[in-house]
Order: structure tokens, then sequence, then C-alpha cells
């Protein structure tokens, strides 16, 4: 047996570790109260999941690795988006410490263990709508749209230059990713899920990368 690697830039005694089913993320929690969100290849730093207060007892993640659902001795159970690191949820049906955490295979149902009891939370009926304050408004018209292989992601272009992502499974509004100066005409996801693409009418094609949450590469086209 070899070791490949040792990842050693956590900074805090470790408390729990999932692996993004996707095994792209290393998703930590440590005694300081932070959650580290590492490269599995490289274990570089990605971003920290911020907005809870609480100490971690427990984490875990849904199968299309877009949710990470974290909980906490305040009893509160904390919903992120793990790329787009926005806090989508606070579940506080618990009284007690959340022990544990599980996802069902097809992400429809979360089981929470607290004390002597298991909840089941139907967090697909849970999140079932776009929030109304991140619905796109009537001047922000759709000039481009796009859907991921899997079904689980979309990716809207907008008149004014803007492009969102969208959670399918969620109902929830990912992140705005890209900023063009000009109306967007084109919009594509590659497979992998790692690059959002999109082209516009001020000649620019702009690649973002999904993991890293920033652009990676822009070309104009003369």
């Amino acid at each position: 047996m070899q070791l490949l690697d040792i990842i050693d830039t956590i900074g805090s005694p470790i408390r729990h570790m999932i692996i993004s089913t996707d095994d792209t993320f290393i998703i930590v929690a440590c005694d300081d109260t932070s959650v580290q969100v590492k490269s599995l290849v490289t274990g570089s730093d990605i971003h920290h999941l911020e907005g809870h207060l609480s100490e971690v007892t427990s984490l875990s993640m849904s199968n299309d690795s877009i949710c990470c659902y974290v909980g906490c001795k305040n009893a509160y159970i904390y919903v992120y988006n793990l790329r787009s690191r926005h806090l989508l949820r606070t579940l506080t049906h618990h009284d007690s410490i959340v022990n544990d955490l599980y996802v069902s295979s097809d992400d429809c149902f979360l089981f929470s263990a607290a004390e002597n009891s298991i909840y089941v939370l139907n967090v697909k009926q849970q999140f079932n709508g776009f929030s109304n304050d991140d619905l796109l408004s009537s001047s922000d018209s759709i000039t481009a749209l796009s859907i991921s292989r899997e079904g689980d992601v979309a990716i809207a272009g907008c008149a004014d230059g803007i492009v969102r992502l969208f959670n399918l499974i969620d109902g929830e509004f990912t992140e705005q990713i890209v900023d063009h100066r000009a109306s967007v005409t084109q919009v594509a996801l590659s497979h992998s899920y790692l690059f959002s693409l999109s082209g516009s009418k001020d000649t620019t094609i702009k690649v973002y990368d999904n993991e890293m949450g920033e652009i990676v590469a822009e070309f104009t086209v003369r």
C-alpha cells in the first residue's frame, strides 16, 4: 500500500470528513466550526461553507454532489450549495444535537438522528420552488438556455448580459456566474459539469470553472 498524498493545510483538528459522490471534493468539518471544501485531486483549498456558528456534529452530501448538509450542536441542519457556497436553507425541526445525517440515493429524503429519534424529511418537497428574491425580473428576458446531461442543472443567459445557474433538483437559484457587456446569445455546460460556457453579442466567449468559482478563460471573436 502506497501513501499518495498528505493534505496538511486544514489548520484545525478534524471532526468529520466526507467525499462528494462525484469524487471531486473533500468536505472537512473542524474543531473551529469551519467546514472546508478541498479538491480531491490536488488537495487545494476551494472554499469554506459559511453561515453556521455552532459546532459541527455531522455531515452528509446529496448524490448529485450539489447539496451539503451540515448538522450542528445547536440542533440546526444547514443546507449549502457545495459549489456556490450559498446557504440554501436552515432546518430547525430538531430539539437537540444532530448526531448523524443520511441522504437517500434518489436525493428525495434526508434522515437525521437526534437523541433516540430518527427524523425523515422530504427534501425534494421542501425545496420545490425558487425563492422570490431569486427570480428573474421582467427586464431580464432569457435569451439562451441549456440543461446538463443529467438534467439536474440549468444555465440561463439573459438580455442584460448576466448568466445564471439553477439547481433543478432543489428548485434553487445557484449563482450568478458571468456578466457580459451585451446580451447573451449562447450557453452550454460541459458533460462533467466542470465548466460553463457563454457567448455574447459583446463578441466574447467566457469559460467559467464551476468548481473553482471563477472565469478561467475568455476568447474574443474578431
